[in-house]
């Protein structure tokens, strides 16, 4: 489990990198992850989609999308 200071950090990095930027390209290394979704389904409702701002909760980090 990543510690608070690591979650900020990436909550700054994504924010600064990649606000508002569309998806253009989707890569699921562990379909199992995935449980009910096949990778496809997933790659098709991602791409294209925008990043809106994060939100972080403890040392969980919650990325939006438009």
């Amino acid at each position: 489990m990543p510690e608070l200071p690591d979650m900020e950090t990436m909550r700054r990095y994504l924010e600064s990198t990649s606000l508002y930027q569309k998806i253009a390209a989707v890569n699921v290394e562990d379909h199992q992850l995935l449980s009910d979704l096949a990778a496809d389904d997933l790659t098709d409702r991602l791409i294209g989609r925008a990043f809106l701002p994060t939100e972080r909760h403890g040392k969980s980090l919650f990325v939006t999308l438009d």
